[in-house]
Order: C-alpha cells, then sequence, then structure tokens
C-alpha cells in the first residue's frame, strides 16, 4: 500500500473530483483500517474497544457513505493502516488450521469462514 500512494500531495489526498462528490484517498485509506480492524476483532470474536473506535472512527457515517477524514497527513493515515495490518498479521499468526474451518460472522448477520475472510484481506 505504501508504494501505491508514495508521493501523494495533501490536495491530491483530499481531493473528492471535479464536483467534490466523490470519496478521496484518504477517506479510502481511512476505511481500509477501519474495515481491516473490524476483521481484527472478528478473529478474536471481541468488539472494537471503544479507545479503537475513537482512534480510526467509524466504517459509514449517519447517511452510509465514507466519513470525513479524521486526519490529513498522509503519513498519520499510513501510520494508522500499518498499525492495524500489523494487528491482522499477528491475529492470523495465532490462528490453527482447524481454525480456518470456523465461520466469522459479520456485518447485517452474514459469514464466511475463516478462509475466505482472510482471503479477502490478503491484499497489503
Amino acid at each position: 500500500m505504501q508504494r501505491l500512494v508514495e508521493g501523494i500531495e495533501k490536495n491530491e489526498l483530499s481531493y473528492k473530483g471535479s464536483e467534490n462528490n466523490e470519496n478521496n484517498i484518504g477517506q479510502l485509506l481511512q476505511h481500509l483500517a477501519v474495515v481491516d480492524l473490524h476483521w481484527v476483532y472478528r478473529l478474536k470474536e471481541e468488539g472494537v474497544p471503544p479507545a479503537l473506535e475513537n482512534k480510526y472512527g467509524p466504517m459509514l457515517n449517519e447517511k452510509g457513505e465514507l466519513p470525513s477524514l479524521r486526519k490529513y497527513k498522509l503519513q498519520e493515515l499510513m501510520q494508522d493502516y500499518e498499525a492495524v495490518q500489523h494487528m491482522f498479521y499477528e491475529e492470523c499468526m495465532k490462528l490453527t488450521e482447524n481454525d480456518l474451518t470456523r465461520e466469522v460472522f459479520y456485518e447485517k448477520g452474514r459469514k464466511c469462514d475463516y478462509k475466505v475472510g482472510n482471503m479477502a484481506y490478503s491484499r497489503s
């Protein structure tokens, strides 16, 4: 991920399209961190602690859209993203072969097994 966003200027990070109605790069980075944070705690079979919810923010705002940026520097967004990726890696390293066949539940009662969930998050 770092290579993909390396060198992005502040105005590029927050650019919301010519009509100012699109998600910007910063929002997408922030959202990836939040989504992966929730997967970390799904794997732990725990809720996301309030302190981390406060730090990373919600997945969506009250309108069902990506929330506004909470941080405006690429370095800060990437530090948050990398911290979550590290948590995710640490949690995955604890999984056993048997764990990979267990189901994990996520939004709106949907479920998948750990293999599918982890395949979806092997993007970094």
